[in-house]
Formats: C-alpha cells, structure tokens, sequence
C-alpha cells in the first residue's frame, strides 16, 4: 500500500512537472494556451521588412530634425528611460547622425528585432529596432 501512494505522488509529479514546463513554454513564446508552439516567429523569414524600413524612416528624420520630442516618441520604453536624461547632450550631433543613417543597410531581422548598419566619417555604427508592446516597431538602440 505504502508503495502505491509513492507512486502515484510521483507520477503527479511528472504529470504538473510536464504541465507547468509546457506553460511556461507557451507563455514565453507569447501562444495562447492549446496552440503549439513554435520558434517560427523568430525566423528571419517572418519579419515585416516594409514596417521595419518605415520605422528606420522615422528614425532618420527625428534625428535629421534634431527632435528630442519625436524621439522620445519612437523610443523604445526602457530606451527612452535610460537615454531620456542625455537629450539635451546628443541634440548638437543629431542632424549628422540622420544624414549618415540615410545610407543604412538592413544587416539583421526577425520578427521582433532588426539592426541596421551604416557608416559616418566618425566610423561604423549600428542601430537596433524592436517591436515594442504596443506591436510598434521602437527604436532600442543607437
């Protein structure tokens, strides 16, 4: 009998052990629950590149205008947190910075990132745009 108990305690265990890793799986990967997940969302194959050009867009004329206001539009969340404080600092050099972006290559893209690359007299730079929480695409880093 005391062996019977043990092993049906330890086949519920498997049991919530494969339930919770299978939640957990899903709700990572942003699935409802019953729907399969997959890591197909992060494919290179299933980004928007025409949102993704738009936002890069976007990203050129704030900076070309020097528009502190626009750019904490198109910031990311925890980006314009971090970057807020340094607006008044980068603002001589945001004109150069659009001007230079202007000859951006997309180098790198998913469905929920993208980085592009471009090169200034200064050197080569990198930008990186995600998908925010609103399914917008953010400026994260530049």
């Amino acid at each position: 009998m005391k062996h019977k108990k043990t092993l049906i305690i330890a086949i519920l265990l498997v049991i919530i052990a494969i339930g919770g890793y299978w939640g957990v799986r899903n709700f990572l990967l942003n699935k409802p629950a019953g729907e399969e997940a997959t890591a197909d969302l992060y494919q290179p194959e299933s980004f928007d590149k025409k949102l993704i050009d738009q936002t890069a867009k976007k990203v050129e004329d704030v900076f070309t205008r020097a528009d502190t206001a626009a750019l904490a539009a198109i910031l990311s969340p925890e980006s314009l947190e971090q970057k807020r404080q340094y607006f008044s600092e980068i603002r001589p050099y945001m004109e150069g910075f659009g001007k230079a972006f202007r000859n951006r290559k997309l180098i790198f893209a998913t469905a929920r990132y993208a980085e592009y690359s471009f090169d200034s007299p200064s050197g080569e730079y990198t930008v990186g745009l995600c998908l925010g929480p609103d399914c917008t695409w953010k400026l994260m880093r530049y």
